[in-house]
């Protein structure tokens, strides 16, 4: 059977997620990263790849990619909370990967009594560093995907790959990492 490892990175110009829920969200939400490690057999370590869709050229990329994993036809979609990955490939990319394709490892940790968030999870499991969340990922969520207070300084609604190159770097490698996790 096919795995495909994946995490989403997204932006909303005014809903915060935590208080409207996923569905409302990922209607108008805008996907900003992608990241995806397809694991044909299990005897090999998946290469994650990271895909930025705040460029054009990388969202055709990223959506090439899922074509490739939806040809599979044994191919089982998997994520930490699916269901929001699913709504915003469905609704950011306008692609629809039926429900019975997809895992969720958050379910599964729950249904163990193990914790349902990345990292505590990461820490139950006593998983290294490089294996788990990675520390400065709150604060690049909080950076990239919301929109920021505008300063005379800096005049810009929100952190991007623009005006923050350094951080984006590290915020991608955050997603990658993120997928890595579940591998």
């Amino acid at each position: 059977m096919t795995q495909v490892f994946l995490d989403t990175e997204t932006y909303h110009e005014t809903l915060d997620l935590t208080k409207v829920g996923i569905y409302r969200y990922a209607v108008d939400a805008e996907i900003t990263l992608l990241s995806i490690a397809i694991q044909h057999s299990p005897d090999r370590e998946p290469e994650v790849k990271i895909f930025d869709c705040t460029d054009p050229q990388g969202r055709v990329e990223a959506t090439k990619q899922l074509d490739e994993c939806l040809d599979c036809v044994d191919a089982m979609f998997i994520a930490h909370n699916a269901n929001f990955d699913r709504l915003i490939i469905e609704h950011c990319l306008n692609y629809t990967i039926p429900h019975h394709r997809w895992y969720d490892t958050a379910s599964m940790a729950r249904s163990l009594s193990l914790p349902g968030s990345l990292k505590p999870l990461g820490e139950a499991l006593e998983l290294d560093e490089d294996q788990s969340k990675m520390k400065d990922g709150r604060r690049l969520v909080l950076k990239f995907c919301k929109p920021r207070k505008t300063s005379k300084s800096n005049p810009a609604t929100r952190w991007t790959k623009e005006n923050a190159p350094e951080d984006w770097e590290k915020f991608k490698d955050y997603c990658i990492q993120d997928t890595f996790a579940l591998v």
